[in-house]
């Protein structure tokens, strides 16, 4: 159940049109992503819902990239609204999943792209919602992630986003179900008192984990508790 009269414990980046930046060099095709979103747009209130992740290199409408986002009404007859969706750009390739992602809820979502293969897990399932084989849109050795928007800037998000994570390795499906249950919190969505905040150590990089750092006014609530235990930077600091 939903409760949005309620706001999170933890603090969590506030999206209305605009995106954040970041670079990390040396990513290769093999990488993932992580984070909770949650949605306050009606998912039937424009042609894309929003983007909320994407990777490429940034210019003008159209430019190619590895987007994932929340689907609108643009192809209501195909694909219903508040499905997540990977696209590699403008007239190539896009994956469907096929939950509905309801306004007004948390969800924990982790892509993984490992050369040609993407897959997409959503609220600590180990079936993925989203896999195929997708070519990648971004040129050899972009740096440049996006988050809460494309890298193009269209389709922009409206929300909030928390606790982003950047792996310079494809995630496991095991992992990618351990980082949501590591939250104390039941598969599937959850409402927004569900992600309260409790106490953790110091977060240390460290392994193969990369953190994505920005200035943002974030800080390390109870769903990072899982990047404790595995020594990563889940919030930007």
């Amino acid at each position: 159940s939903t409760d949005p009269g309620k706001k999170p414990g933890n603090r969590a980046a506030c999206f209305s049109g605009g995106r954040l930046r970041a670079a990390i060099e040396g990513l290769a095709d093999a990488y993932s992503v992580e984070f909770w979103f949650y949605n306050t747009l009606p998912i039937t209130a424009r042609p894309i819902t929003g983007y909320i992740f994407s990777r490429g290199l940034e210019g003008p409408e159209g430019t190619p990239g590895d987007d994932l986002g929340i689907s609108g009404t643009s192809a209501i007859d195909t694909v219903p609204p508040g499905r997540l969706f990977f696209y590699n750009g403008d007239a190539a390739k896009q994956v469907v999943g096929k939950t509905e992602v309801a306004p007004e809820t948390w969800n924990h979502v982790v892509l993984v792209r490992d050369g040609r293969r993407v897959t997409v897990h959503l609220n600590g399932s180990a079936v993925p919602e989203i896999a195929g084989e997708v070519d990648k849109g971004y040129p050899d050795g972009a740096a440049q992630l996006f988050i809460g928007g494309r890298n193009d800037n269209f389709g922009n998000f409206q929300g909030r986003i928390a606790e982003v994570s950047v792996y310079d390795r494809a995630l496991t499906p095991e992992e990618a179900v351990r980082h949501h249950a590591a939250c104390q919190l039941p598969a599937g969505s959850c409402s927004a008192q569900d992600a309260r905040p409790r106490r953790v150590p110091p977060l240390v990089r460290r392994g193969s984990a990369r953190p994505l750092r920005a200035a943002a006014p974030w800080r390390r609530g109870r769903c990072a508790e899982w990047a404790c235990r595995r020594g990563v930077r889940a919030a930007p600091g």
